[in-house]
């Protein structure tokens, strides 16, 4: 079971790794060049941090730390949520667990305010992932089982986590 879902977790984060590398990172430094300091800065931050959170880990948490200063600054919660949750990626590709944990639980407490339950979701699998590398199985079955509560929102993405997740914490 545990290399099943290890295999999971790697093809998760895989696609995020894919989706972020659709963005040409020289043309999003260029933008944020001139950018003003405003929500579509925090969005090219983010997107940088992004590309490089798992290929150059510092240079992902160094984006997403000037993303998060600036949401905050601008009173932007999405943003917010975003760099944290690139903060809590790049944190993990370097191994800083402790780091990416306060990232990530930081980031489902803003998303709890907002109340949208598919980003819960998706903040359960990111916790419960560290939770996993750290070898901290129990809280990261904690987290993983915490997806059964929201059942409906996790069927309709469900073809999205590949069906790994249904299998095996028996949804």
């Amino acid at each position: 079971m545990s290399k099943t879902l290890l295999l999971l977790l790697f093809v998760f984060f895989c696609f995020i790794q894919i989706n972020a590398q659709q963005n040409n990172p020289d043309s999003l430094r260029q933008e944020l060049a001139t950018a003003k300091e405003d929500t579509n800065k925090v969005w090219l931050l983010v997107n940088l941090s992004g590309i490089y959170q798992w290929s150059y880990p510092d240079s992902g948490i160094l984006y997403a730390q000037q993303a998060l200063q600036l949401a905050q600054k601008l009173n932007f919660a999405p943003g917010e949520i975003g760099a944290y949750w690139t903060l809590h990626v790049a944190f993990s590709g370097k191994g800083n667990y402790p780091k990416a944990l306060e990232a990530s639980l930081k980031e489902l407490e803003l998303i709890e305010k907002s109340g949208d339950s598919t980003e819960i979701i998706w903040a359960y699998a990111g916790i419960g992932a560290v939770y996993y590398y750290s070898n901290d199985y129990d809280r990261a079955l904690y987290y993983f089982n915490k997806l059964k509560l929201n059942q409906a929102i996790f069927k309709r993405n469900q073809n999205f986590f590949l069906g790994f997740w249904a299998k095996h914490i028996s949804i």
